[in-house]
């Protein structure tokens, strides 16, 4: 089964087609009718029907009130033209019923998929008229065809256009995707570079860090020295100021008896005087002036040895109190590394 809608402005209609012929419905608002002589298409014979044009169907009856339609012939991708009955179709529609109204010299034929349709008229008039309207009927049928394939390629043209620009946004998308590809691509050789070069800074701090545990441990190990320096230096500084306390003791000592031995030797020297006033004789006066000579030598030479021991003890005091300053300064160099030591390794353990 088959509806088609017609549009009453082109005066046509629509049309209910089924294939059963009990339940085929009757054609009105015809544009040409009338009764013809068709040839059948199993059997040959020829039947006279009622034709109804309407649209692009050409419906055929057996009476010009029958409710059924013997059949439909579709004029679409058709054909009509004059035909000459041939000599054997002429015999068989002069036997035909009804047929002696129809003039075989005036017959027309429709071709289309289906098959050949041959049809008789009365004259040159009812033929051309049937002919010019099927014709107009198939015009019609293309210029609205025409119309709609016209109206189809301008939503074809339209729709064209609008996949165009649509390709044109997809190109321009599809390139920025493609720009954003490669600034994704570049930024990720970047941070692969990055990324190497970091690995590079975070080796190297490695090494410097493995370097500077080294140098840590190098550093504490000044340290301690240092301060085994320090406590020996210390140690040293105590034994030299006991031995310069001790020397100076001794110092006094020996100069309490230079003191005593200049008193002692002044104590003869006025006992020699009083003598010298005496009643000793001249040798024994030659000889005590020679032994005062002798004891003012002796006593002189012990000054002098005393004088070269004081000296001797003064320059170890000078010597004693110039390794005292150096030692102090040794000590404050010591200290200030000391510092500087803790000052780098709590700096390297903040690091860390």
């Amino acid at each position: 089964m088959s509806d088609v809608e017609v549009d009453p402005d082109v005066k046509t209609m629509t049309v209910q087609v089924y294939y059963k012929r009990e339940t085929l419905k009757p054609v009105v608002n015809a544009e040409k009718e009338g009764w013809l002589i068709k040839q059948g298409g199993s059997y040959k014979s020829w039947k006279k029907r009622f034709f109804v044009l309407c649209g692009n169907m050409l419906f055929y009856f057996k009476t010009s009130e029958g409710p059924v339609a013997q059949g439909i012939i579709y004029l679409e991708d058709s054909e009509v033209k004059e035909y000459r009955i041939d000599f054997n179709d002429r015999i068989d529609l002069r036997e035909a019923k009804e047929a002696e109204d129809f003039n075989p010299d005036f017959a027309m034929s429709i071709v289309n998929k289906e098959r050949v349709y041959k049809i008789c008229t009365r004259g040159a008039e009812e033929r051309f008229e049937w002919m010019d309207a099927i014709s107009k009927a198939k015009y019609r049928l293309f210029k609205e065809s025409q119309e709609v394939v016209e109206r189809e390629l301008h939503k074809v043209a339209s729709a064209r256009a609008m996949v165009e620009a649509e390709k044109k946004k997809i190109g321009a998308e599809l390139e920025e995707q493609q720009r954003n590809v490669a600034d994704a691509r570049e930024r990720r050789l970047a941070l692969e570079t990055e990324h190497k070069e970091t690995k590079g800074f975070v080796d190297l701090a490695g090494s410097d860090m493995e370097s500077m545990k080294e140098e840590t441990a190098r550093m504490a190990s000044d340290l301690e020295k240092c301060r085994t320096f320090s406590a020996t230096s210390i140690s040293e500084r105590n034994i030299w100021q006991q031995r310069l306390n001790n020397d100076t003791v001794q110092l006094e000592k020996e100069r309490e008896n230079v003191r005593k031995l200049r008193e002692t030797l002044e104590e003869d020297l006025a006992s020699l005087e009083r003598l010298k006033a005496g009643t000793d004789s001249e040798e024994d006066k030659a000889r005590a002036r020679e032994r005062d000579r002798e004891l003012a030598k002796a006593a002189e030479a012990e000054v002098a040895q005393l004088k070269k021991d004081t000296d001797h003890e003064r320059s170890c005091i000078v010597t004693a109190k110039k390794e005292a300053e150096d030692l102090k300064m040794k000590i404050g160099l010591v200290s200030d590394k000391r510092a500087g030591l803790e000052s780098e390794a709590a700096r390297l353990r903040s690091e860390e």
